[in-house]
């Protein structure tokens, strides 16, 4: 695409099994030995998100490379991804929609869970667009022993952070005021 050979690229692939860690993550948030022990290869992304489970059994892996003359899609980058996220979400079906900052979610009951996570980047006339989907429903019993899941919540007007027993503040420092 980059080359001008193509207007438009797509690609489906597997993953190795493996924890993609946003650019504001460490190997702190994760079961480091549990990992090893299980044969997760551990990531950084230079992007921001959240920690993202990836496992060939559990998952699925794409991405779209288009010049933005292509689909004619303008060049602002919100503009773009909505253009495409809003679609896909219509085509999956009639349980799944898309909610705050356009995060893709299925219903199930009352629920909103996410089961779709995407990424656009942009260099010059060129757009990357990349997404992993869940292919099962989420394995609540394997997800807590590879990533260190967070509560989020308010006391007394102030936002707190509780992951693995302790409380801290969004700067990251223990919570003593309790």
């Amino acid at each position: 695409v980059t080359n001008g050979k193509y207007d438009v690229v797509a690609r489906v692939y597997s993953h190795t099994k493996g924890v993609i860690l946003g650019c504001n993550e460490s190997k702190h948030d994760i079961h480091s030995d549990y990992c090893k022990q299980h044969g997760y290869e551990i990531v950084n992304r230079p992007s921001g998100g959240s920690a993202v489970l990836v496992d060939p059994q559990l998952t699925l892996c794409y991405s779209v490379m288009f010049t933005l003359d292509s689909l004619g899609l303008g060049e602002d980058v919100t503009t773009i991804y909505k253009s495409l996220v809003f679609p896909l979400a219509q085509r999956l079906g009639q349980r799944v929609c898309v909610l705050g900052r356009y995060y893709m979610r299925i219903r199930n009951g009352q629920e909103a869970i996410p089961f779709v996570g995407h990424a656009l980047s942009k260099k010059r006339d060129v757009v990357q667009f990349d997404g992993i989907a869940n292919k099962t429903v989420f394995d609540m019993d394997v997800i807590p022993r590879i990533i260190k899941l967070r509560e989020l919540w308010e006391h007394d007007g102030s936002k707190y952070i509780s992951m693995d027993g302790t409380v801290y503040t969004p700067k990251g420092r223990v919570a003593t005021d309790f």
